[in-house]
């Protein structure tokens, strides 16, 4: 009998986004970096030489920040284990974070230092991300991954601002942080936002921004890119059978730029609110018409209608496939080919370039050893040139010496 098995993956999305050693994004000329914030996982503390790299950084930042007026701020999370904000912190001292990630009390932890996005785009002066999904599956070594067409908008209770970055409720928009603070619900039920009601403030900003058309499908492709870049790392041995359902959050900055924050395992799936009592009851029993009618048929469904079933899981289904290792991985391995031809031929140019540059210091060499032999010969000959001149000056000398030495002997021969 076949068997679900359901597998713990990575809570947080590490972020060096990697296939076969290689860093996925790379292959298709793309900084990985320019769609999620400069991260760090450090895994062994202070000694950690992630840590090394991120002081380094911070360092380079904190002189650009001093000229720029700009703030060097970081949000410091745990690795693994955790969620709904708990552990979180957010520093601009390099000291603090330091102290944090080497914590004794959790020195089995690791941590994710993740630069901090200060100018994020605002609902009403409040910071806020936006929560999606998205569900992996693996049947007999196949990995696909599905995109729930709806999400909402989580807002924080305060207003925005960076005098206090340890003001929770300025600075992390989980539910169980905002829970905690007397404003959670004042602005908006649960702190919720539905992507409609998001594109009614954008209206009011007159930017002419439309969220489905903007700002939707980056968060769907960052989706995608993120299961590509680790699909061969999700299954092992008997996990042949195995799905796993996924919260990404992301948020926008001031230029309507979007950015992957993390990735989740576990994501909350509570009902608090008429937003998520609407989107959540929804959203798993689609799940589970893809999880699981292929392999358990719904209860009462005749066995008959079996050659059905692959029809009833996408009739009405709000998940959309965009990732399919049947069809994807030939795209991305031709991707990876293209990238390792480029590499052998850059490979092949430097060492071209290598060998023409030493071929002109050859020349170069001969020149500088031909203009070395000519001021060291015109050295000699003023070195030789200045000796004769002093020679001469002293026979001169002694003449003259010799001279009055006679004159002097004469005139006593007078007397």
């Amino acid at each position: 009998m076949m068997k679900i098995q359901r597998r713990k993956i990575k809570a947080k999305l590490r972020i060096k986004m990697k296939m076969k050693g290689k860093n996925s994004y790379s292959t298709i000329n793309t900084n990985p970096f320019d769609h999620i914030p400069l991260t760090f996982h450090i895994k062994q503390g202070a000694s950690d030489i992630e840590f090394q790299n991120f002081s380094q950084k911070f360092q380079e930042l904190q002189q650009k920040s001093s000229k720029k007026k700009n703030q060097n701020i970081w949000i410091i999370k745990p690795g693994e284990s955790t969620n709904r904000g708990h552990g979180i912190q957010v520093s601009d001292n390099l000291e603090t974070i330091k102290n944090m990630i080497d914590d004794k009390k959790y020195k089995d932890r690791t941590y994710i230092v993740q630069k901090y996005l200060e100018r994020p785009l605002l609902y009403n002066k409040r910071k806020f991300d936006i929560r999606c999904y998205m569900l992996v599956t693996s049947y007999n070594g196949i990995t696909k991954a599905y995109w729930y067409q709806e999400g909402y908008i989580r807002t924080s209770s305060k207003e925005y601002s960076l005098k206090n970055l340890e003001n929770k409720a300025v600075h992390l928009t989980n539910d169980c942080v905002q829970k905690k603070y007397d404003d959670y619900g004042k602005f908006e039920n649960g702190n919720k936002l539905s992507f409609s009601d998001f594109q009614k403030y954008l209206d009011g900003l007159g930017n002419s921004v439309d969220f489905m058309e903007k700002i939707y499908p980056q968060m769907k492709k960052l989706a995608k890119d993120s299961v590509a870049s680790v699909y061969s790392k999700i299954h092992k041995g008997q996990q042949a059978f195995c799905f796993e359902l996924f919260g990404l959050d992301f948020m926008i900055d001031e230029a309507m730029k979007v950015w992957l924050i993390e990735v989740n395992c576990n994501p909350d799936i509570t009902t608090g609110t008429p937003i998520l009592s609407r989107i959540i009851p929804q959203m798993l029993d689609n799940l589970f018409r893809i999880a699981l009618d292929p392999i358990f048929y719904p209860p009462n469904w005749p066995k008959s209608k079996k050659a059905q079933i692959p029809e009833n899981l996408y009739q009405q289904n709000k998940f959309e496939i965009i990732f399919d290792q049947q069809y994807d991985v030939e795209v991305i391995q031709k991707q990876f080919k293209n990238f390792e031809s480029t590499l052998k031929q850059n490979k092949m140019d430097v060492t071209e370039a290598e060998q023409n540059i030493e071929e002109e210091n050859d020349i170069i060499l001969d020149e500088e050893d031909e203009q070395q032999l000519e001021e060291q010969n015109q050295q000699q000959v003023k070195k030789t040139k200045k000796q004769d001149n002093e020679n001469q000056d002293l026979n001169n000398k002694k003449i003259k010496k010799q001279k009055k030495l006679q004159d002097k002997e004469l005139k006593q021969d007078l007397k």
